[in-house]
């Protein structure tokens, strides 16, 4: 045998590659004796497409904080340091922006403790690819909350999405 570089390899090189080449095939041929291969089941992809949903729900909270007027929240802050807690303050105005801010960070952080559970479990690349249904979610969300309209491409481009999420998960 011979290295790279086409040196010869030592008696203890060759038993060492000898070795992880017959540990590579035990694993290999373990995962298929055991099924333990990172597969896509049911259950998960249910748990996966919860977690896609409650990363878009961060949208819905992003959107509802645009309502408010940011310089209104500095004036607070600026109020509050200046004069202190003066109860007029505290209205909705000065608040909302915080509370749907504040809101939208603590969905995004449950986000991530979820998301770090799903890659642990399934391929990088499936649980990537079905990050892709957070167009869907966000599109529901949008009509759901805001009463927003959705245009026939709008549908046609889910459409596609959606088939193309369905391969990748047939794949894995």
């Amino acid at each position: 045998m011979k290295a790279e570089d086409g040196t010869s390899l030592t008696k203890k090189e060759k038993n060492n590659l000898a070795f992880y080449q017959l540990r590579l095939r035990g694993v290999i041929l373990e995962e298929i004796k055991t099924g333990k291969e990172k597969k896509l089941g049911i259950k998960m992809l249910i748990f996966l497409q919860m977690a896609v949903c409650i990363y878009t729900l961060s949208g819905i909270a992003a959107k509802l904080a645009s309502r408010y007027e940011l310089s209104a929240f500095f004036t607070f802050l600026r109020e509050l340091f200046s004069s202190g807690f003066d109860k007029s303050l505290f209205t909705m105005e000065n608040w909302g922006f915080v509370i749907c801010y504040g809101c939208e960070l603590l969905v995004l952080g449950i986000y991530a403790i979820i998301w770090q559970q799903i890659i642990k479990r399934i391929d990088i690349s499936t649980a990537y690819a079905n990050r892709a249904l957070a167009i869907f979610w966000s599109t529901l969300w949008a009509v759901l909350f805001f009463k927003e309209t959705i245009s026939i491409q709008n549908i046609i481009g889910i459409v596609i999405i959606v088939v193309g999420t369905w391969m990748v998960n047939r794949d894995g």
